[in-house]
């Protein structure tokens, strides 16, 4: 799935001593539903010892099990991020909303452009839960079978600010919330492990075809294609 290696690969920029799980919470066969196979990743994200989740997924009604799940990992000590969204409309007046960035133990990451003053993408969901941006407007990353490719999208951003939370994790003590202050380590100093979970594309065992996402409700990635693209 070359939506999920792309993240995975920014995560990986991000904190290249980060070691990744991923779990597949999308695809054509399997016995969940998408709704159910992120409750069962979030859970066995918590289960593994993961000290960071990026969530690049979204859809635009909240779902009760995955906001229990949300909370469960929460209240275990990790940190949550999730692309806000793509429905924007270019108005910041205007609220576009999409869970589960939108839960309060959620970081809603929105997409910026690089360029100058960091234009907030239009595609990029705004409303009052949006915490952070990130780069989310043609980024180079990885694709399966080792090459590369750009990709737009909210989705694109989130892995940006979680790689970035993994490197503070990098030079903290896991497990510990990091000071607002953060030095490098010591170079004599080995950096001290952690760990980042990504739900970037289908389950291990995927939800059958006839539970694919919709966009009236269901879960699904945010778009990332070139329509999302800007000059």
């Amino acid at each position: 799935d070359y939506h999920g290696t792309h993240v995975a690969g920014t995560v990986h920029l991000m904190a290249p001593d980060a070691e990744i799980y991923d779990y597949r919470v999308f695809g054509r066969t399997g016995d969940y539903s998408v709704d159910r196979s992120i409750v069962l990743a979030i859970d066995q994200a918590v289960a593994d010892g993961c000290n960071v989740i990026n969530m690049s997924l979204g859809g635009p009604s909240p779902f009760g099990q995955i906001r229990r799940a949300v909370k469960r990992a929460y209240n275990a000590g990790i940190i949550i991020v999730c692309a806000a969204g793509n429905e924007g409309d270019g108005n910041a007046f205007t609220n576009e909303i999409s869970y589960p960035a939108t839960y309060t133990e959620c970081i809603s990451t929105a997409a910026v452009q690089k360029k100058d003053g960091l234009p907030v993408a239009n595609f990029s969901n705004s409303n009052n839960a949006v915490d952070y941006a990130g780069i989310g407007v043609n980024v180079l990353s990885f694709k399966p079978g080792g090459d590369v490719m750009r990709l737009s999208g909210t989705s694109m951003a989130s892995p940006h600010v979680a790689g970035l939370v993994a490197c503070i994790l990098s030079t903290s003590q896991v497990g510990e919330r990091p000071d607002d202050e953060v030095l490098p380590p010591d170079e004599d100093t080995p950096s001290t492990g952690f760990d980042c979970c990504g739900l970037f594309g289908s389950s291990s065992v995927p939800p059958p075809a006839d539970s694919a996402p919709s966009p009236s409700g269901e879960f699904g990635k945010v778009k990332d294609d070139a329509s999302l693209r800007e000059d």
